[in-house]
């Protein structure tokens, strides 16, 4: 589901946010600051470790956005990395799924800012009412868009389903350790009713049984991971939003009769909102 991190002048992002965001989101990095002049944008990183050290070495402390991708639209490659430049010289990431144009060769956050953001902050600031009205109603409230403008100041579109960490904009939770986030989901569940459930349980997803593997099962009982790890083979079901692994063994939340999120997902309410949402586009009941 990609993550976008957006933070001023003085604030640097730990290096441990870059590596558990970037095992979640694997799919190219990047990211663009204000150097005081102009933004300058570095993107294509496959390795983590690279990524670490050039953002460390230009950017930390600088007016800046982080990109980590999950790649739904478009070929896994530098172009489709995010940061995108915008006519204006500003740079724009963006978290979540576009009803926009996309093809193979071009994501549709690609489309989204040649087509529509670009001509539009080419004509207005960023952070007008106007534009930012315009830009949410568009992009619809499961989606986060941040935008560094000329000058460093960041403009970040539906902030709110996002949240701030030591003066740092994050749009979700990937960056933090798997196994902390269950356990405040279980700490949760145990503190709302004694052991009921505390995610909304009418989420109309349908379940896709998949033959995938598991990386060192010792270490990730009761933790969804992603279907690209290695080592241990079992057959499972896939979030139907991130994909990593969702096993009935280790207590997950089902939706409906057959139909799973992963219990990170779940904790997300921007993405249950969202997956609410397009169920409700498309006729599905709820």
């Amino acid at each position: 589901m990609c993550l976008a991190i957006a933070h001023p002048c003085g604030v640097t992002v730990p290096a441990d946010h870059f590596r558990e965001a970037f095992s979640s989101n694997s799919d190219g990095a990047g990211f663009a600051y204000w150097d005081g002049s102009s933004v300058v944008i570095k993107k294509g990183f496959f390795k983590v470790k690279k990524l670490i050290k050039a953002y460390m070495k230009e950017a930390a402390g600088k007016p800046c956005l982080v990109h980590f991708r999950w790649a739904t639209h478009g070929n896994i490659n530098v172009n489709n990395c995010h940061p995108f430049r915008l006519s204006s010289g500003a740079a724009a990431i963006h978290n979540g799924v576009l009803d926009y144009t996309s093809t193979v060769e071009k994501s549709d956050t690609s489309h989204f800012c040649d087509e529509i953001l670009s001509p539009l902050l080419a004509v207005l600031p960023a952070d007008s009412p106007a534009v930012r009205h315009l830009v949410e109603e568009t992009i619809g409230s499961g989606n986060k868009i941040a935008v560094l403008s000329n000058g460093g100041e960041i403009v970040i579109y539906n902030e709110k389903r996002g949240h701030w960490l030591n003066e740092a904009w994050y749009s979700n939770d990937s960056y933090k350790p798997r196994a902390s986030v269950y356990e405040q989901y279980y700490a949760s569940m145990m503190a709302n009713d004694g052991g009921g459930c505390a995610v909304d349980s009418r989420l109309p997803v349908s379940y896709r049984p998949v033959t995938t593997t598991i990386k060192d099962a010792a270490t990730v009982k009761g933790v969804s991971v992603r279907a690209s790890d290695k080592y241990w083979s079992k057959t499972a079901l896939t979030c139907q939003w991130c994909s990593c692994v969702v096993d009935k063994s280790s207590g997950q939340q089902v939706i409906g009769d057959d139909g799973w999120l992963c219990e990170f997902c779940a904790s997300d309410p921007s993405t249950v909102e969202y997956v609410n949402e397009c169920i409700d586009n498309e006729g599905g009941a709820l």
